[in-house]
């Protein structure tokens, strides 16, 4: 497996990743999971995740270490995607969302159980941050949260004909995007529960 041969991932992870149930290779397609870590990759996409924070430092690395081989490969966008599951003092967050979006008085009318999400863009010049706010399928009281930035290389790059190095990109904004992220999540969810009042 390539990323065994660049140093991706170590002889152990990669014989643990041939023998794993979720190895997948077709021809428009291949994804792997080995040690907390999933890869896939597409004709036109290529993701690195894990669900684990102390992973959060090595998927950085593996993305930086495979476009540092892949250096002719044009990259059109790349992101980071910060997602979380966050508990609230809210009975149902689903409620909850829908009487937020009721409340702006914009002519929405609902007839039974209300539900609701929100989904915000801000679009930047060399980026673009979309945050979403829905309901968990954890619990009733849990809130999805997600910040995820998508970056436009040929915006940030002076030089649009050169080589340059994602690897410095992923390390200018891995941290500051997923700090911005917890920073804005724990804003939320304060507001979501100074509503709830102590409990």
């Amino acid at each position: 497996m390539w990323y065994k041969v660049i140093g991706g991932i170590s002889e152990e992870e990669y014989a643990a990743a041939l023998a794993s149930p979720n190895l997948v290779v077709i021809p428009p397609m291949s994804q792997f999971e080995v040690s907390g870590i999933s890869i896939a990759c597409q004709d036109d996409r290529w993701s690195v995740k894990t669900s684990q924070p102390a992973l959060r430092r090595r998927i950085k690395d593996i993305a930086a270490l495979v476009f540092k081989k892949l250096f002719e490969t044009p990259i059109q966008l790349y992101g980071f995607n910060n997602n979380f599951e966050l508990e609230t003092r809210a009975p149902k967050v689903a409620k909850f969302m829908a009487n937020t979006m009721l409340a702006m008085d914009v002519g929405l009318r609902i007839e039974g159980e209300a539900a609701g999400t929100i989904t915000l863009t801000d679009q930047q010049k060399s980026r673009k941050v979309q945050i979403f706010l829905r309901p968990s399928g954890l619990s009733d009281e849990v809130l999805s949260f997600g910040y995820n930035t998508e970056y436009n290389p040929t915006v940030e790059i002076p030089d649009k004909t050169a080589y340059w190095d994602l690897g410095e990109y992923l390390e200018r904004h891995f941290e500051p995007d997923y700090e911005t992220a917890t920073a804005v999540a724990n804003q939320v969810i304060a507001s979501i529960n100074r509503r709830y009042g102590d409990q």
